[in-house]
């Protein structure tokens, strides 16, 4: 190869340090992921050390570092590096022009364009990492310290010595390169497979280092055994594999000619590593810099972040599979059974808030609602809230009313008035049972301030917001015959009433709840009269006349006779048959 210059590049190195790292050789640039090998490509196994880590897996996050399977096999430059010598970008794609092409050098580390070379020579070009190369200074360099005398007693020295390891093992192995110098930077031998015409092996053992070790060795020794847990140390797997998936660029070793070829003639060979698993392997160029560039780190958290997109986009089928399965077991649960579940993990906390385990939320003669209890509720998103004998205030139901848009049944019995008349104020959803028992503070004026609202009160004709009302419980409340007229008017759908011991109510109150034109003449099927003093055996001729009743309670009720709810039984057994339980408790049977 010779190619045109157009700058200088740096001087040489010389005989006695060819391998090491001159001060012109520039640190080596961290490499990205290509995005089309089969690692790129894959998903996260979610069971390595790195995934165990990964927040997305419930891990702490701290390693940041992917997974193990999904090592780059033929990582590429970043965008951002530039040649060493002109400062220009890649200028071309893998199909073109070679000489345009940002190519790094295995020994020196420098990033060049071909074609700005100055010197003329040949270079060893590497097919198994993109534009990866060894330079042509560094190539011819090697080549006149492999006929040095130094050289040549080393490697008979090696040669010698491995005649006596022969006899107890026998390793195949042939030495392709020396040990150029006696630098500490230098890199130790390569091994390759073995060969039908190889000479009397070397015993697989590495040159003596010098006693300090360059930082960037320490800290591959250190990811190397770290890495060495989450990789299978079977037979069955070659060491080539166990080295692409630490170091990809590990994968290629460049090979000197036989000796019968003279050093004129060498030509470069690209062969992989692919040794017998008992023998020992010395991988060359393990420069890994504890400092990378701000345009690296970038691009690594650009490709951290499209790992988890990519990641969430395909398992999202598999994911959502997996919350269905556990949440078919955690309804099984109790409600202090599953708070003890939702604290093993992130995910199992966040499937455990799911609002299908928590339809129904109980939270009644609880001292004090906390701000943390009611956020929780939010999170829950219940259709049946019970709030009953609790001090909650106006502020916080307002707050929870307008956060629950699905709830539709909500319990207040034994809270206050100025609690309840946020629900007058405030955006309620359309609830289809509501609670006021023994609610203190209530009468005529506050149940028409729920049931109308507030346009219709400035003249706007508008529907209630109770309007689908089934069950309406107004036990123990000062109510009159006025809060039934608005009951009628508002309430079309109501099945359910419970008016027990309200002591304003008498027969002619029944009697409106069953009038001709009335709406819960047709829809009524319980009705609480238990405990109204007013309440006769003349109510029971009013109730004749609903057509769906399933159930008569009249507990209570002096005035009501034993054998006028017998007569009422009989009379209305023609058509459909009641019987008569406890107290004066009339129900249908079914």
């Amino acid at each position: 190869m010779r190619p045109a210059s157009r700058h200088s590049t740096a001087p040489p190195r010389t005989s006695g340090n060819p391998s090491g790292t001159s001060a012109a050789s520039g640190a080596r640039r961290r490499r990205v992921r290509c995005r089309k090998c089969q690692a790129c490509l894959q998903r996260e196994c979610g069971t390595c050390h790195y995934c165990k880590d990964m927040k997305k897996f419930g891990g702490p996050g701290r390693m940041k570092q992917s997974c193990v399977l999904r090592q780059c096999l033929a990582p590429r430059l970043p965008h951002s590096v530039t040649c060493a010598l002109c400062g220009e970008v890649d200028q071309t794609n893998d199909l073109q022009d070679f000489e345009k092409k940002l190519m790094e050098c295995s020994v020196c580390n420098e990033i060049v364009h071909p074609g700005c070379l100055e010197m003329d020579g040949e270079g060893l070009l590497s097919d198994e990492l993109p534009n990866y190369w060894e330079c042509p200074k560094c190539y011819e360099g090697q080549k006149h310290m492999v006929g040095t005398n130094n050289d040549h007693i080393f490697l008979h020295s090696k040669r010698k010595s491995m005649d006596n390891y022969e006899s107890s093992q026998h390793y195949p192995a042939k030495i392709l390169r020396s040990p150029l110098g006696q630098s500490p930077p230098s890199p130790p031998l390569l091994l390759l497979p073995p060969s039908p015409s190889s000479e009397p092996p070397t015993p697989p053992s590495v040159p003596p280092q010098a006693p300090h070790a360059s930082r960037e060795e320490r800290a591959k020794r250190r990811q190397l055994t770290r890495e060495k847990e989450n990789h299978p140390t079977g037979r069955e797997q070659s060491e080539a594999d166990r080295l692409r998936l630490r170091a990809p660029y590990l994968t290629v070793t460049l090979q000197r000619p036989p000796k019968e070829l003279s050093s004129s003639s060498i030509v470069p060979k690209l062969q992989a590593i692919t040794p017998n698993p008992r023998q020992p392997i010395h991988a060359a160029f393990l420069q890994h810099p504890d400092e990378e560039g701000q345009e690296e780190d970038e691009e690594e958290d650009d490709e951290e972040l499209e790992s988890e997109n990519s990641f969430f986009g395909q398992k999202k089928e598999l994911l959502s599979m997996q919350k269905d399965i556990w949440l078919s077991v955690f309804r099984y649960l109790s409600r202090k059974e599953l708070c003890i579940c939702m604290r093993v993990c992130k995910a199992w906390y966040k499937w455990g808030c799911d609002k299908r385990l928590w339809s129904k939320i109980d939270v009644s003669r609880c001292k004090s609602l906390l701000p943390q209890a009611l956020s929780g509720i939010i999170k829950r998103q219940p259709i049946y809230l019970d709030l009953s004998w609790t001090n909650v205030s106006k502020k916080q139901l307002v707050w929870l009313i307008n956060r629950l848009p699905g709830l539709k049944d909500l319990i207040l019995a034994g809270c206050t008035w100025s609690a309840v008349s946020a629900l007058s104020n405030s955006s309620c959803s359309l609830l289809r049972t509501l609670d006021l028992r023994w609610t203190v503070g209530i009468k005529d004026t506050q149940i028409r301030d729920l049931l109308i609202p507030s346009s219709e009160k400035s003249g706007h004709d508008s529907r209630s917001k109770l309007r689908l009302l089934i069950d309406l419980r107004l036990s123990g409340l000062d109510i009159s015959d006025v809060t039934l007229r608005l009951i009628i008017r508002h309430c079309p759908l109501l099945a359910k009433l419970d008016l027990s011991h309200c002591p304003m109510l008498s027969d002619q109150s029944v009697n409106l709840l069953t009038a001709v034109g009335s709406s819960t003449r047709g829809t009524l099927s319980h009705i609480h009269l238990a405990g109204c003093k007013g309440v006769t055996d003349e109510s029971l001729l009013y109730l004749r006349r609903a057509t769906s009743l399933s159930l008569i309670d009249l507990r209570g009720c002096k005035q009501v006779s034993r054998v006028a709810c017998e007569e009422f039984i009989s009379d209305l057994s023609v058509n459909t048959l009641y019987c008569l339980s406890d107290e004066k408790l009339i129900q249908r049977i079914t």
